[in-house]
């Protein structure tokens, strides 16, 4: 996490837009399915492994990974490095009313944060270039999306050129356990590295689809490297 955030700070002062993804099986197994997400991850600056089964292929593949950085530990991090630097933060996720919860939570969590913004998550493609301009009319340095995957990083893609920021990173289910709408996993279930699985019992129909995915990227990756 040191060098991750080590790095993040010299990217602030040589490139004009810096985007924050983290990439887990799931991400992965989208490709499969819609080849614009591997257009859209592709403009990413930094990718965190936010999955411990992508650690494991990584590793099997002879990466060294010796971390896996979850992006709820990854968007805390951030967030006490905007109060530092200042920065201004726009919120892009979730729904108006939830949205609220957010931000009060995280003036609490964060003394100083400067929260500039915020926009639902529930737009049409229709009401895109609304989303836009409110996040730019803001003069926002840092852009959070609480979007689910492929949402938010086909946003990003479709409009980067377009969104003024500085820094943007996408959070996923970060702003349900900030808005109370699900509980963080206990410290005992993250040392144990079984997230996944704490939230599965929480929304088992919901997930059911999305874990069997990663499950089929995983076990295909493994035939895969069997036969090179």
């Amino acid at each position: 996490m040191d060098e991750y955030f080590s790095c993040l700070e010299n990217l602030i002062l040589e490139k004009d837009k810096i985007i924050l993804t983290g990439i887990n099986p799931y991400s992965l197994s989208i490709i499969q399915r819609n080849p614009l997400m591997l257009d859209a991850l592709r403009i990413t600056t930094i990718a965190n492994v936010d999955g411990i089964l992508l650690k494991y292929s990584l590793q099997l593949l002879g990466y060294d990974v010796p971390e896996r950085l979850d992006t709820p530990s990854v968007f805390n991090r951030l967030m006490v490095l905007c109060v530092q630097k200042k920065f201004r933060i726009f919120l892009l996720g979730s729904t108006s009313e939830e949205i609220s919860l957010i931000k009060q939570n995280l003036n609490q969590m964060f003394p100083g944060i400067y929260i500039v913004g915020s926009h639902h998550g529930f737009f049409s493609k229709k009401d895109e270039d609304i989303v836009v301009r409110e996040i730019n009319e803001s003069k926002s340095d840092v852009l959070i999306l609480g979007m689910p995957s492929f949402k938010k990083e086909v946003f990003m893609y479709d409009h980067y050129d377009k969104i003024k920021f500085k820094i943007s990173l996408g959070v996923g289910g970060v702003f349900d356990i900030l808005s109370g709408k699900k509980k963080p996993a206990p410290l005992i279930i993250k040392k144990m590295k079984i997230e996944w699985l704490y939230r599965f019992i929480q929304e088992p129909k919901r997930l059911l689809g999305r874990y069997l995915d990663m499950f089929r990227y995983f076990f295909r990756f493994l035939l895969e490297k069997k036969t090179q």
